[in-house]
């Protein structure tokens, strides 16, 4: 990684959008690095520690942990001086949105679960170092996440304001006491947001599945010496940890027992693991540099590999691990990708029953069972990549899976977009899919809210135009001077667009030989009527007296003492 100068990157995150992708690598210092599915640099910057805007870390402050927001598009970076820090990653120049300050605790690790539709709520888990778990409910994160102060700037709040007005019509709080013991090293959302999964390094409560509305018992796994990391994918009920003590166990989400503790040849503390729904197997990748591939199914080691990367041997080189060490590769197109399931078929054998009239039956594969829909899971797309990727202090390794079928999506444009409600990225399919769905289903007449200008709903209006803005207090929205009514006179990123716009005409100006044809030209104001311009001449010239033409009077000769006759130098 370029970008890191030697420090240790923390994770590895994945900005996908359905038409580009690119990575966004955070180093515990603060560096941001974007690069594209190739690994290939494409713009770096700091973080904002300071309210003053001067781009410097602080002294020991370092990064937590990091993550997408993926309906919002906003990446979202938790701090160990307590605070958390969201930033548009709409374009490849990312804009410091909010910041929140002054945690109770020090955040350790995030979990988001996304809205599914426009008016959905969308919560974000943050597991603290005390070993409780931060839920923040967004109520309406695609039309405005958090209450903004300024639209021209970046807005900095204290946690303790997030619990009174205005900001509680937007995010509301809750707070669970100690779910574990001791620091929380990893939390994450399955089943769509219903069960939240939590790990410790506690020995009496080293897994913790909760759910989430409060109506279910807690399922609690024990571990001597803890779990460090784990991977869960809901429709195979299938919950992978690994540990200090080297070995990799498999669970149910209801038994208090692993159903298989699957050892290493040399036993190592187990750093990060991923299942490999599409593969059929599940990946280790150990503090010695070893990653092991086992078979869910079989149970049994698959391969060995040893990772060499270039740091190792290197004399007074300090070696360190981020929390999350396995990351999934590239998007690639999805029309040109093709499944692993369509063109491979399983390692296991397959079971022969005897039928009820006596000939063989050979029952179906069990992920072949069209109820599972174990493709529509988000931990399956997650992975159903064609290669992985390892990541250890500065660099990144990686494993292909299998051939790399289609391109990689591009990454997306660098241009600063304006300041306007998610859901107007969404695709066009998507809105008019949403529009029907509502106009099927019959609805009882409601007050008008400021909610009815959402694009759905302006595409298709039944009501006047008129009485919506009166309504919505916006009356003069539709006039050509409403920005200046409102007193918005400076927005900042339509400046900086225009001027970075400018900057690239003039640079292809200049490369071509031609800087001329890179400054503005503007065109010249019209010569007025002769008669007019001659009778505004005569006007004027009537306010000045006339000119004399007579020679200067003989008197001055004795008044003037050059030319007196009794004057002596």
């Amino acid at each position: 990684m370029e970008h890191c100068k030697r420090e240790s990157v923390v994770k590895l995150v994945n900005i996908e959008k359905p038409d580009s992708f690119c990575y966004a690598a955070v180093t515990r210092g603060g560096r941001v690095g974007i690069y594209d599915g190739e690994l290939n640099l494409l713009h770096s910057y700091e973080m904002f520690y300071h309210r003053s805007g001067v781009r410097r870390r602080i002294k020991n402050c370092w990064i937590t942990d990091a993550i997408y927001l993926m309906d919002v598009q906003y990446l979202m970076l938790a701090a160990s001086d307590r605070s958390l820090t969201f930033y548009d990653a709409g374009t490849l120049t990312h804009t410091l949105l909010y910041c929140v300050t002054g945690l109770p605790n020090i955040p350790t690790c995030l979990a988001y679960s996304p809205s599914a539709r426009m008016g959905d709520s969308s919560e974000l888990a943050i597991g603290t170092e005390r070993g409780d778990v931060i839920r923040m409910l967004f109520h309406q994160p695609r039309l405005q996440f958090l209450y903004t102060k300024a639209s021209d700037s970046s807005n900095y709040y204290f946690w303790m304001e997030l619990s009174s007005a205005p900001h509680t019509s937007h995010v509301s709080l809750t707070t669970w006491r100690r779910v574990h013991s001791r620091t929380i090293r990893r939390v994450c959302y399955v089943r769509d947001g219903d069960m939240l999964i939590s790990c410790s390094h506690d020995n009496t409560i080293s897994v913790r599945i909760r759910h989430v509305p409060g109506k279910m018992e807690d399922y609690v796994f024990r571990v001597q010496r803890g779990v460090s990391c784990f991977h869960a994918v809901a429709p195979l009920r299938l919950l992978a940890t690994g540990g200090c003590d080297g070995s990799l166990r498999l669970w149910e989400h209801t038994q208090a027992t692993p159903f298989a503790t699957l050892a290493a040849p040399a036993p190592a503390h187990v750093l990060d693991v991923a299942v490999l729904p599409h593969a059929e197997i599940v990946v280790a990748f150990c503090n010695n540099f070893m990653v092991h591939v086992w078979d869910i199914y079989e149970e049994c080691l698959l391969q060995s590999i040893k990772i060499k990367f270039p740091f190792l041997g290197v004399l007074g080189k300090k070696i360190e691990f981020g929390n999350y060490c396995i990351f999934p590769g590239p998007l690639r197109h999805k029309s040109l990708e093709v499944p692993l399931e369509a063109g491979a078929m399983s390692r296991r054998g397959s079971s022969v029953v005897q039928g009820s009239t006596g000939g063989l039956v050979l029952l179906p594969h069990a992920s072949d069972c069209p109820g599972r829909r174990i493709e529509s899971d988000p931990e399956y797309q997650k992975y159903n990549r064609s290669e992985i990727l390892l990541v250890c202090c500065d660099y990144a390794c990686v494993i292909s899976l299998r051939d790399k079928q289609g391109e990689v999506l591009p990454p997306p444009g660098d241009t600063l977009r304006p300041r306007r409600p998610s859901v107007w990225d969404l695709p066009v399919n998507t809105i008019l899919v949403e529009t029907a769905s509502s106009k099927s289903s019959p609805r009882l007449p409601s007050a008008p809210s400021p909610r009815l200008l959402e694009p759905a709903t302006a595409q298709h209006c039944e009501h006047d135009l008129d009485t919506l803005l009166q309504n919505a207090g916006l009356q003069g929205i539709l006039e050509k001077d409403f920005v200046l009514m409102q007193r918005l006179k400076h927005d900042l990123n339509k400046k900086l667009a225009e001027m970075e716009e400018n900057k690239q005409a003039m640079v292809g100006a200049v490369s071509v030989g031609a800087p001329y044809l890179g400054l503005a030209t503007y065109e010249p104001e019209p010569v007025g009527e002769i008669d007019h311009m001659l009778e505004r001449y005569k006007r004027v010239m009537r306010l000045f007296p006339g000119s004399s033409a007579a020679g200067t009077p003989t008197g001055s000769h004795t008044t003037t003492p050059r030319y007196d006759k009794n004057f002596r130098l």
